[in-house]
This record gives C-alpha cells, structure tokens and sequence, in this order.
C-alpha cells in the first residue's frame, strides 16, 4: 500500500512508502519546499506514528531523513534517531533501529542525510519514530523530508533547476 499524498513517482506500485515534507510546519529554514519539522533537541521528540499492520513481518524496510547541521552541536553528543514498536498489550517498548545523526555520510550545505534499515517484530505494534538528545541539549532541531520505504523500492521526481529527487538524494545536472 502507499500512503502519500505528494507527487513522487514510484518504481512498484505494490511496494510500502511514506513521505512527509513536514509541509504544515511553515519553517524560514527547510531544505526543500515551504515547511520542516522544528523543535529542540533534548530529550525526546516522537514526529511520526504508524499503527498496527502498517509494515509487514520478514520485510526490510528503509528510512531516510534530513537534519540540519548548520549549528554547533546540531546532531552530535549521542543524539539518535529511533524506530521504535511499542506493545500495547504488554505495555512494552522495544527498539527496532537506533542511528547516530552525526555518522552520516551524506551532506548537502548545512543538512545530513540520516538513513538505515529496519524491520518490524511484530506486525501488530506501532511504530514510532524518534529522536532523543541529552537533556542538558540546549540546540534546536530541524529535521524534512521523511521516507519509510519497503526496499527494492526507488522512489523519483523531477524538479526545478535540472534537479533528480531520487530515494530522498538530491542530483543536479552539472551546469
């Protein structure tokens, strides 16, 4: 199933993905379009809820997320982004994926691309996505353009300024 709104293009219509622009967060400093997500940095920060049955059992899937690093401190002293499932019937929290925003390996101006791979326990728990800073962090946090894909999936569109959007990695044409 896709749950999207955007106008991406999709390389298997039958495969899982999940975009948010963090459009409704009208923020001055974003890394594409008109919003980002904005808030701080300690402690943690739960951005997006997924319900039961959304990811299937045995699948891996993939996440993708840019976080501004155009401040000091912005992603590292053991700041982390987490998938995380928690059991409602048992009341249990258990961690599917822990990345360290400050190891990326990709950087476009003051973002990193934040990215790895995840699969799910149990099908009937939600999955959350988090981050979490000590909280004594005192740095704001801005974090755009979200991806959960099924992997094996690519996910394009062309934009503006001879640019590819390919799997959230930005390409320019060379001039």
């Amino acid at each position: 199933p896709t749950i999207t709104t955007d106008s991406l293009y999709k390389s298997d219509t039958n495969l899982f993905y999940y975009f948010d622009g963090f459009e409704e967060w009208n923020n001055v400093n974003t890394f594409q379009g008109k919003g980002a997500f904005s808030g701080i940095k300690k402690g943690e920060n739960r951005f997006k809820k997924f319900p039961p049955y959304t990811f299937e059992k045995d699948k891996t899937y993939q996440i993708k997320l840019w976080m501004y690093n155009g401040v000091p401190d912005a992603l590292n002293l053991y700041f982390r982004l987490k998938v995380d499932a928690y059991d409602l019937a048992k009341d249990e929290w258990k961690n599917q994926l822990t990345l360290f925003p400050d190891k990326a390996e990709v950087i476009y101006g003051d973002w990193s691309l934040v990215e790895g791979e995840f699969k799910v326990d149990d099908v009937s728990n939600e999955i959350f996505i988090s981050t979490i800073g000590k909280m004594n962090s005192k740095a704001a946090l801005l974090l755009d353009n979200l991806i959960v894909m099924e992997k094996g999936l690519n996910i394009y569109k062309i934009q503006e300024n001879n640019t590819l959007f390919y799997n959230n990695h930005l390409i320019k044409q060379p001039n």
